[in-house]
Order: C-alpha cells, then structure tokens, then sequence
C-alpha cells in the first residue's frame, strides 16, 4: 500500500487493479449487480469519510487519526484509478501535500475541491438502464442457438443491430434494420422461384406465389405441389411484413414506430428467417 508522502499527482505508478466491467463488456454495458459489486459499496463508505473531513478537516491533524487517514486516501487513489476519475486522483495529492505540510486552511480547501471533482466525475459517466424484458435482444447470443445463425450468418449480424436498436429505445431504426433481414431472405426465394428481385417492391415475389398456388392442380408441376406448403408460409410471412411496415420505413421520413410495433415485427421477422431456414434456404 502506497503511503501519503509517497502518494501525488506526479506518482504514475497506477495500482495494478482489475480492470472496470464496462471496459470489457459489449459496447460497455453492464449489469447493475456488475457495477455494485466493483466499486460502489467501498467507493460510498471512503466518499462519505471524505464529507466528513471536508465538514472538520482538524480531524486530518489528529494523531490518532493518521493511519486512518492515511489508509482511506490510498485506498480512494484505488478507486479513483478503477473508476477512470483522473481529475479526482490528481486532486487527492494535493490532499496529502495539504495533510503533509499541516496546512489546516489549504487542507480545508483541498478536500472540498476533491469532494466536488469526485461527484462532478461521477455525474459526467451516465449509465443507461436496459428494462429486464429488452436484455435478450441486447445479447451477443440472441438466435446463436437458432437455424437462422446457421443458416444466415450475415442476417444474423442485422438481427443483432436490429435487436440493439429495439434495447436502446429506437423502434424506427430496429424496424430498419429487420427490412434487411427481410430483403437477404427474399432474394434467396426470388432465386427460387426463377424470377428477378426488385428491392424496391416486394409484390413481385408475392404475386408469383399466388399465381403459383391458384394454378388448376392438374395443371401444376409436381415440384411445386411438394414445395407448394412451404411458399404458402412464405407467402403470409411477406403479407405479415408488408402490412404497413417496410415502405414508410424506408421512403417517408416523418413515419414512426412505437414499441410495440418494433416488438411484433422482431418476432414476425424472426419467424420469416425461421421458415427459410427449415426449408433449406442459406446465405
């Protein structure tokens, strides 16, 4: 443990700690019990000693005292460190010098610059809170146990954009991002059916698998009779998706989606890729 004449502003030798959650986490979320079990508990008790000497800095001078004193700013260099509160910890040297040097004035002043650097740092990192019901779609493993991983690897990375917009609260954009997963899929049945893919319309494909399906049976090859359930599926699923959600997200800008709406479309695309997949469709 570093002692207070070691301890200053100049000493770059950082503690070597285990590094912050969020340094290491996807995109730096975490979970609250994360954040509380690293820091917050201890960096509360040294914070509200820290108040207490700002009130009566004439503790700081108590012999008695020192080795308290000694110990609690030491360990709140740690957790300045921890934290990445560099301001706070360069001013908790000038604490010690205060300490040192028996200034009770500049101890005075020195303490309470420390107690407002410390909260001003805090208060600048902001933490966002991800309702519990939203933590799957955040997670790196959504569908990674599902065909559509498998199957479509680069809709799966969409998915997961998807599903992050929809965690953070921005529906039109999830919904965005799911119409790509849409388009991957569709041109994998346009190929199927020998037609040409227009990303702009999706009722080609549509009408192709009605005209398809209301041909006079003995009139119907005996592919299509054995594949005819799988387009039927396929079929609702684009009539599901196309019910008002993929061109006013894509052509008119003052066009909103709510919550709900994003969540419907995550399970109706999801189920799409689904059918796909089990039909033997891949990227």
């Amino acid at each position: 443990m570093q002692t207070i004449e070691k301890l200053s502003p100049e000493d770059d030798s950082a503690v070597e700690l285990q590094r912050a959650p969020w340094n290491t986490a996807l995109h730096g979320v975490v979970s609250l019990y994360d954040v509380l079990k690293y820091a917050a508990a201890d960096f509360y008790r040294l914070s509200d000693e820290l108040r207490a000497l700002a009130v009566n800095p004439r503790f700081a001078l108590d012999p008695d005292r020192k080795d308290y004193i000694q110990g609690a700013l030491n360990t709140l260099y740690e957790y300045c460190e921890k934290l990445d509160l560099p301001l706070s910890k360069n001013q908790i040297g000038e604490v010690v010098h205060a300490v040192n040097g028996m200034n009770l004035d500049r101890m005075n002043t020195a303490f309470h610059e420390l107690q407002r650097r410390v909260q001003e740092e805090l208060k600048a990192k902001i933490c966002f809170c991800l309702p519990g019901h939203k933590v799957k779609y955040w997670s790196m493993f959504w569908l990674v146990d599902t065909p559509i991983y498998d199957h479509f690897r680069s809709a799966h990375d969409e998915f997961q954009r998807a599903g992050h917009c929809y965690a953070f609260g921005e529906n039109t954009a999830c919904i965005f991002h799911l119409m790509r997963v849409v388009d991957f899929g569709l041109r994998r049945v346009a190929a199927s059916l020998n037609i040409t893919y227009d990303a702009r319309n999706w009722s080609g494909i549509g009408n192709r698998i009605q005209q398809n399906m209301e041909q006079k049976y003995n009139t119907k090859t005996d592919d299509w009779k054995k594949s005819e359930p799988m387009y039927a599926e396929i079929l609702t699923d684009i009539q599901a998706i196309s019910r008002g959600h993929r061109n006013p997200v894509l052509h008119e800008l003052e066009k909103k989606y709510d919550e709900r709406e994003a969540e419907h479309m995550l399970n109706v695309v999801e189920g799409f890729m689904l059918h796909l997949a089990k039909h033997g469709f891949r990227e």
